[in-house]
């Protein structure tokens, strides 16, 4: 029998029934599919290097499917000359010709992304562009999209 609650002089009786069995897990099935169909869509969109780069703004950017062969050149702490990433792995001048030899041996159609901060001279770009094409390797230049800025109306 179900009690009585005392609330002051009145007496109330609970409407709620408590309910014996498994709750209904259809709902909860369809916001784990959803959360799950999220994620997968979402891993698709991943970044092509963690190593951060400032890239140059360009107005003519457009994405490109490739390989994900990139090249990552960072200005040193003071500024003054540069360090050379190689699919995210920090690499010297020779490493990085025999990673490029060994990338066009074993690629059909090799190319390589180079994400150049914008502080890095335009030599030193030309000098590792000049070496991957020594290889046989096409090279993409990584820019950022130009931002645009809407047309503001005056009177």
């Amino acid at each position: 029998m179900i009690e009585k609650a005392n609330v002051g002089n009145r007496r109330y009786r609970p409407r709620l029934r408590p309910r014996h069995g498994w709750p209904e897990v259809t709902a909860l099935i369809d916001i784990l599919f959803l959360a799950l169909m999220f994620f997968v869509i979402l891993s698709n969109s991943t970044k092509v290097s963690v190593i951060s780069v400032d890239l140059p703004k360009s107005s003519q950017s457009r994405i490109m499917q490739v390989e994900k062969n990139v090249i990552s050149m960072v200005p040193d702490a003071d500024g003054v000359g540069y360090k050379i990433f190689f699919q995210d792995q920090p690499v010297d001048w020779l490493g990085l010709a025999g990673s490029l030899q060994k990338m066009a041996i074993d690629s059909l159609s090799p190319a390589v992304i180079i994400r150049a901060d914008r502080r890095i001279s335009f030599e030193a770009v030309t000098e590792v562009m000049a070496l991957a094409e020594k290889s046989g390797i096409t090279c993409l230049l990584a820019t950022a999209p130009e931002e645009r800025q809407d047309a503001k109306f005056e009177q």
